[in-house]
């Protein structure tokens, strides 16, 4: 039964090159994008997943005019969290190596 199946499948493809052609680019395609959002999903969903308390970690992003969203908090903002807030235990001020001025940026604690 499965190889009459496929040697139907075979002379379709035959008959019908362009037709079998289109839709073979199509199934591949699609898969191919399935497959990379799958990753990018896998990846995103995975971040902070080391530590011990991952449940209790948030990301706070700043919404500008020019720029956007920003993944990336400016220095009041973390202290007016920790202050304001009670439910805030810790907050970090993130800044990128890209910001001017900022050409090497290294974090060091204890030399």
């Amino acid at each position: 039964m499965l190889q009459r199946n496929l040697v139907l499948i075979f002379r379709s493809f035959l008959r019908h090159k362009t037709t079998s052609l289109i839709n073979l680019a199509g199934l591949s395609s699609a898969l191919a994008c399935i497959l990379l959002i799958n990753l990018w999903v896998n990846d995103e969903l995975g971040i902070d997943k080391f530590h011990k308390y991952d449940d209790q970690l948030y990301l706070v992003m700043e919404t500008g005019k020019e720029s956007g969203v920003a993944g990336q908090t400016s220095g009041p903002v973390a202290e007016v969290l920790a202050d304001e807030m009670p439910e805030v235990k810790y907050s970090v001020a993130v800044a990128p190596p890209t910001w001017p001025g900022f050409d090497s940026f290294i974090l060091s604690v204890n030399d």
